[in-house]
């Protein structure tokens, strides 16, 4: 009984088996898709593209089939670094490649790219700072604007010597001086100095009888300007700088300036009368500023220096005298109606400065030289009454070497 029943326990599993062979075995069937799909996307056009380490040409966008599985997908395209990368194809899905090509870049390029921009930076915050005044507007204004045009010639000509494909400097380098003597055209740009002082001034008036004496409280107030004229900022430099190493460099200067010319305005008011007397004068002025300075480099690369600067400077002494005539007021009888206060002044500079310097090397005897620096002390002085303050320094200019070792 039991081996009757046995033959019959197999039927569904023959069965089963004889429909699984009449479905999945007939021709144009497939139990999962064979093929994948794929696009790319680049953002330079590459010369070659490589599929397993075959050439295939491709269009970006469309979608080509390919198997599924890992495959080398490389790009190589001149002038850039090529790109390789593996990727696992999965069975029926179209997959995006995209590849971001990276033009060849050396130290230099970057670097010169780098300090292009804070240059561009820093001239054009000095012409905006230089706008908030009219002194700045008038004086200061434009070194920062030759300063920029200092700056835009010696990267435009100095971009020439990269290469366009490898970006390597095939240009000339000029390295500094061991030692130099150099001549070369100077400019500066100096802040005015204005304080109020207070004094008396006594006046004896005659009446038909008795002589009598009236006396007025004066409120002077003061401004000396050493920019008076637009060729007082402009003169020449002579010097001298040592490389003691490749960090740090002395230098010894004086700056000239011919054409130097004062402003000195007083405005004097009677407190009691509110009379005003007023008076300004311009005087020619030679000075001088003596230098003596060490540069700590910062950055040297491809003709372009910037060094952070400290030292000693010293200028020589302007002074003068002025006259200021007072309106009296209208008292009758009056006899002797006017009166003047004279006023005895001087201008110096020395003490510390501190600052920083840019150097462009055109030829090995010549350069572009753009300076900011602080000085600490400046001192002004009308009738013996002192007053100090900074000064801030911008110096544009072009220097020649006249003996180079």
């Amino acid at each position: 009984m039991r081996d009757a029943i046995k033959p019959l326990s197999v039927i569904p599993g023959v069965f089963t088996f004889f429909l699984y062979f009449l479905i999945f075995t007939q021709p144009g069937f497939s139990q999962m898709p064979t093929k994948s799909l794929f696009h790319v996307h680049f953002n330079h056009p590459p010369d070659t593209f490589y599929v397993d380490g075959k050439p295939m040409q491709v269009v970006p966008g469309e979608k080509y089939s390919i198997q599924p599985g890992p495959h080398t997908f490389k790009v190589v395209a001149d002038c850039f670094y090529p790109i390789e990368k593996v990727i696992d194809v999965r069975p029926g899905h179209v997959k995006y490649i995209p590849f971001k090509l990276r033009h060849y870049m050396t130290i230099e390029k970057r670097q010169f790219n780098y300090l292009r921009w804070i240059n561009y930076f820093t001239g054009a915050s000095g012409v905006i700072a230089s706008g908030a005044s009219s002194t700045g507007l008038k004086y200061i204004l434009p070194l920062h604007l030759v300063g920029l045009a200092e700056f835009w010639g010696w990267h435009h000509t100095q971009e020439k010597h990269f290469d366009t494909c490898t970006n390597i400097y095939n240009g000339k380098l000029y390295p500094p001086a061991f030692f130099q003597l150099f001549l070369g055209l100077a400019s500066m740009a100096k802040r005015e100095i204005s304080f109020e002082t207070e004094g008396q001034v006594e006046k004896v008036f005659r009446t038909p009888g008795v002589p009598y004496v009236l006396r007025w409280l004066t409120q002077q107030q003061v401004r000396f300007n050493p920019n008076s004229r637009f060729l007082s900022n402009y003169g020449f430099t002579v010097g001298a700088h040592l490389n003691i190493s490749s960090l740090l460099t002395f230098s010894v200067s004086t700056n000239l300036y011919p054409f130097a010319a004062t402003e000195f305005e007083v405005s004097d008011s009677l407190r009691f009368y509110m009379n005003t007397g007023s008076r300004t004068i311009k005087e020619n002025a030679f000075l001088y500023l003596l230098n003596a300075d060490a540069h700590i480099t910062v950055y040297k690369k491809i003709n372009q220096q910037l060094s952070l600067s400290l030292g000693r400077y010293w200028s020589n002494k302007i002074s003068g005298n002025v006259e200021v005539p007072l309106t009296m007021p209208d008292i009758q009888p009056l006899q002797d109606s006017t009166a003047t206060i004279s006023y005895d002044y001087s201008f110096q500079a020395k003490g510390l400065r501190v600052g920083f310097q840019y150097q462009y090397q055109i030829r090995r005897n010549l350069s572009f030289m753009l300076h900011y620096f602080y000085h600490f002390t400046s001192t002004f002085n009308v009738n013996n009454s002192e007053r100090k303050r900074t000064l801030f320094f911008v110096n544009v200019g072009i220097r020649y070497g006249l003996v180079s070792i």
